[in-house]
């Protein structure tokens, strides 16, 4: 009786992720404590009806602890922090994704990550367990409706798959909502582990040439269906630089200011994946991001505040449907 418990379970929760529609904002952590009226307008400005809450963990180099509870973080990064956004967006009626993220303070990027020693990697895995629980074992943590159990982590997943296995079966066992990983754009095939969860989290900055989305739409959507998991974007967005479709992830390095690329980059986004709400394998996805920060509306970022691409935005979010 048992497993057939647990079954009924997974399947219940399965059919939510094949029935949800994402249409999701993720908001930047605030450096100190915000007003309702600040938050109601980042939460409300593009009519999502998903927000992720992203708390930052971080290794500094040489380092295998994932570090948290410190001076280092901003207060919205904080478990009290953490707790007031998640429930400044269930007064306003949206749904929470709590996405703990951990930045390496070197810089370099958390796929890359390796040690050569059993015992670093042990450390590291007891920290990172560590931290996640920390906010998801929390009172507003419990009532998120899904958890994102990692971002972009190749090389561990690669070298240690088993680790996240365990951490996947045990969240599940208090944790009764959606779950997901946010895999880098070139990586999203090499975890073992989809059928353990409820959503393939795909990081969308894919590098588009003159194919555009024709060369990655299809492979996704038969991945999708092999793992029989739906698709949903744990992160996608552009910088409002020139040739901002090449490489999305870079840094400006130089380049222009240029709103009309971001704004077009977005639209083709749109165009083909928010025409597949009737679809079973792709789900929508969480725009990044939103600064609650005065001052953090940089020309040249991925936010779409006081620019174009923010109406375009609006438009989709708030009709939940894009004709071809």
């Amino acid at each position: 009786m048992k497993w057939c418990g647990v079954v009924v379970m997974i399947l219940s929760v399965l059919a939510s992720a094949q029935a949800e529609w994402f249409n999701g904002l993720t908001i930047e952590a605030p450096r100190e404590p915000y007003t309702e009226a600040v938050f109601t307008e980042a939460a409300t400005a593009l009519e999502p009806n998903w927000v992720a809450v992203v708390p930052y963990g971080f290794v500094t180099p040489g380092s295998s602890d994932v570090q948290f509870k410190i001076k280092r973080q901003w207060w919205g990064e904080s478990l009290e922090g953490t707790e007031a956004q998640i429930r400044s967006a269930r007064r306003l009626g949206k749904k929470v994704l709590l996405k703990p993220q951990v930045w390496l303070m070197d810089g370099s990027y958390t796929g890359d990550l390796d040690f050569e020693t059993e015992k670093e990697w042990q450390a590291l895995e007891q920290s990172y367990r560590a931290y996640v629980f920390h906010y998801l074992e929390s009172e507003q943590g419990r009532s998120v409706d899904a958890v994102c159990v990692g971002t972009e982590w190749e090389n561990w997943v690669r070298k240690r798959p088993e680790f996240w296995q365990q951490l996947i079966r045990d969240i599940r066992k208090t944790y009764p909502g959606l779950l997901t990983y946010a895999a880098n754009w070139d990586a999203y095939t090499e975890p073992p582990f989809w059928t353990e969860l409820d959503l393939i989290g795909i990081n969308a900055y894919f590098s588009l040439g003159s194919a555009g989305w024709k060369k990655w739409k299809p492979a996704m959507e038969d991945f999708s269906r092999k793992v029989g998991r739906p698709v949903v974007f744990t992160e996608f967005g552009y910088r409002s630089v020139e040739r901002t479709l090449e490489e999305p992830w870079a840094e400006v390095n130089g380049r222009r200011v240029d709103n009309a690329e971001q704004l077009q980059a977005l639209e083709k986004l749109f165009k083909t994946f928010w025409t597949e709400q009737e679809s079973d394998w792709f789900r929508g996805g969480f725009l990044w991001k939103w600064h609650l920060r005065a001052g953090r509306k940089m020309s040249h970022g991925y936010t779409v505040q006081d620019k174009p691409a923010e109406a375009l935005v609006r438009e989709v979010y708030s009709q939940r449907a894009l004709t071809k």
